[in-house]
């Protein structure tokens, strides 16, 4: 193995420094119980991953909590059409409406149309923030 070369500048006296400093050796009891410990170690076999019964079962169990976590915290923010307000005879005559305004629209496409249009009267509208200056460079807008 090659040796390191030693470093030039101001951090090159400080090393030689801790380098020349004197350590004290460590006692013959540590060596003694470091190796006991290693021996103690190796003596025991390589480590083995045990399944239990249960791993399975609680790992299943973990992921079903965490789906019906999921699950009903969809539920909870999702709001049916019912109770938006929204009844089949206002969104059909809103519908009408559309259509009237698009007569290329068929009764279905003027329908989505005037749910998308609901649906996007529900969202909170929110200033677009820009930074001045681009993330990656080369990416700038010129």
């Amino acid at each position: 193995m090659n040796e390191p070369e030693a470093p030039s500048g101001p951090r090159s006296d400080l090393e030689r420094r801790l380098a020349a400093r004197s350590v004290p050796a460590p006692s013959p009891e540590l060596r003694a119980r470091v190796l006991a410990a290693i021996d103690a170690e190796f003596a025991r076999g390589p480590a083995r991953v045990r399944s239990r019964p249960w791993s399975f079962a609680a790992a299943a169990a973990a992921v079903a909590l965490v789906w019906a976590n999921l699950s009903l915290s969809a539920a909870n923010v999702t709001r049916p059409l019912d109770s938006a307000g929204l009844r089949a005879d206002d969104l059909h005559a809103e519908a009408a409406r559309v259509r009237a305004l698009f007569p290329e629209l068929n009764e279905q496409d003027a329908l989505r149309e005037t749910l998308l249009a609901r649906a996007g009267g529900r969202i909170v509208p929110l200033p677009r923030v820009e930074s001045r200056r681009s993330v990656l460079p080369g990416l700038a807008k010129e």
